[in-house]
């Protein structure tokens, strides 16, 4: 009888134990599982208050600024020299004159900034009188002087040239160019170029003209991964000044700007845009947006660079 009992007491022992110590391993389980669960819900959470809404892509390119390993970026040329513009001048028209895109684009942006600049005496002195006039009258002196200095050598009457030089470098591809030409106006072509006392129908003509290939070397640029010429073509397209669907167009490429960026100001700032987009477009014409986008994601990783 003793034995039974004491058998019997034995395996209750055992018994326990087991159950402690099957407790003791599933409880770490459990209360990882929940820990798991529960920070995934509150990162959820947070990345539907603070990130936008995205357009629903088939791109294998995730939306993030992190898949950009195999960009290449470009850093654009300096077109401000040392000792002044006069310097370089006979070496830039000769090599502009060969086919050189980037002269062309240097003498380009040089002759724009000395467009207006005093290049005698006497207009500094004119120019001076202005600025003495402004509320901040000494950040205004300042640049004349500057610009009187630094454009010394250069004739006011081949300063006009600056959109020959601008034009061909951007019609031969060079992204800076493009981009630069986007910020020409169309009341600052008109009148530089000579068209400013062309016939009403005539100008109109013109100055279309002019919009049109503005909008396709900006087109071209932002392919070829300007982050300038897609925040261009945003602009033109949500002012309604580059034909139909602007808002739509002007959707997908604030999507596309947040996507390639690496400019935290850019990104929050288009972000912002994005979101107080969304909810206007129809779901339509969100379909439409995920196409161009799905488009010019496509052809920026196919040219393979990144212009900021």
């Amino acid at each position: 009888m003793k034995a039974f009992t004491y058998i019997a007491i034995c395996l209750c022992v055992v018994t326990a134990l087991t159950l402690i110590l099957f407790a003791d391993n599933t409880t770490p389980e459990i209360t990882s599982t929940s820990l798991k669960t529960q920070h995934s819900s509150e990162r959820d959470e947070h990345e539907t208050i603070t990130e936008p809404q995205p357009i629903v892509s088939t791109l294998s390119t995730q939306s993030q600024r992190t898949n950009q390993g195999h960009l290449i970026e470009i850093t654009k040329p300096q077109w401000r020299f040392k000792d002044g513009i006069k310097s370089q001048l006979s070496a830039l028209k000769l090599r502009a004159k060969s086919g050189d895109a980037e002269a062309s684009y240097l003498l380009a942006r040089n002759f724009r900034y000395c467009l207006f600049a005093p290049l005698n005496e006497q207009m500094f002195e004119d120019k001076l009188e202005q600025a003495y006039q402004f509320t901040d009258s000494t950040v205004a002196i300042e640049r004349v002087r500057e610009q009187f200095t630094y454009c010394q050598g250069l004739e006011s009457e081949n300063l006009n040239a600056f959109y020959t030089y601008l034009e061909t470098a951007a019609t031969q591809g060079f992204v800076p160019a493009q981009e630069t030409l986007g910020r020409v106006s169309e009341k600052l072509y008109m009148q530089t170029q000579g068209y400013a006392s062309l016939s009403r129908d005539d100008y109109i003509a013109t100055r279309n003209a002019f919009t049109t290939q503005k909008l396709a070397l900006l087109e071209q640029a932002g392919k070829k991964g300007s982050i300038d010429a897609l925040i261009q073509l945003s602009n033109l397209h949500h002012s309604q000044k580059a034909g139909k669907l602007g808002h739509v167009k002007s959707f997908a490429l604030n999507q596309l700007i947040t996507q390639f960026t690496n400019n935290d100001e850019i990104y929050n700032r288009f972000s912002w845009f994005v979101n107080r987009q969304y909810d206007k477009l129809t779901a339509e014409e969100h379909d439409k947006a995920s196409e161009l986008l799905e488009q010019w994601s496509t052809d920026i990783y196919k040219n393979g660079a990144l212009y900021h």
